[in-house]
């Protein structure tokens, strides 16, 4: 989406402040702007803010977990038809690259939430490591019942990253609630944030597990500095 002008005056005001001093900028000023800006953002989608990182957007979120959750030969990612295409590219690359299996759950467009739960709870095998669920599916707006998918999905023991670009600024959301391994969402959507910012939720079982795409100075500080 376009970026309001008041939000790319502010970052042009920001972006004045960094060329005058870089070195102070970003040694001085930085950290502490970063750690105030998590914790607004993880307030405004009801998430912890010691579980929030920012990520430059969706799809680093997505890899970032298709990397750091165990996979081998003859596990299953599973993906709805409504996932995202570079979402279900992520998956099948994982899977390729581990011997795991891509499995796909149909759901019609005109399915009732309990249709939609019960699909994806009966495609669950013995197999399945990791399922990645929308919130709001982008090509088709179908609206799933991401929490009671997630509920269903915990019971059977299957790790859970919920693909929240859509439904951030689009609908009320308490992240902490939905019981997730891990979310993300976008905040240049709906939220009208500057390009190239999204948030990357982890539950507190996987934070000292999963490690950033990108190696930083800022690597043995931990999640979410790390990121």
């Amino acid at each position: 989406g376009a970026v309001p002008v008041t939000v790319r005056e502010a970052q042009t005001r920001i972006r004045a402040e960094i060329d005058e001093n870089p070195m102070r900028f970003f040694r001085r000023v930085l950290p502490d702007r970063l750690a105030g800006a998590r914790r607004i953002a993880a307030g405004f989608c009801g998430a912890d803010p010691d579980g929030f990182a920012f990520v430059p957007n969706i799809m680093t979120g997505v890899n970032t977990v298709l990397a750091g959750v165990p996979l081998g030969p003859g596990d299953e990612v599973l993906v709805t038809e409504h996932a995202y295409g570079a979402v279900a590219l992520a998956a099948e690359r994982a899977c390729a690259r581990t011997g795991a299996t891509v499995r796909v759950v149909r759901l019609g467009l005109d399915d009732g939430d309990e249709d939609r739960v019960e699909a994806v709870g009966a495609a669950v095998t013995g197999r399945t490591r990791l399922a990645i669920i929308e919130h709001i599916a982008s090509g088709t707006a179908v609206v799933l019942p991401t929490a009671r998918i997630v509920a269903r999905l915990r019971d059977q023991g299957v790790t859970v990253l919920v693909d929240g670009a859509h439904g951030l600024g689009m609908t009320t959301l308490q992240v902490d609630r939905l019981g997730a391994d891990f979310w993300i969402g976008a905040f240049h959507k709906w939220v009208c944030a500057p390009h190239g910012t999204a948030g990357l939720v982890i539950s507190p079982a996987w934070r000292e597990r999963l490690q950033p795409l990108v190696a930083t100075w800022e690597l043995a500080s931990g999640y979410p500095g790390s990121f």
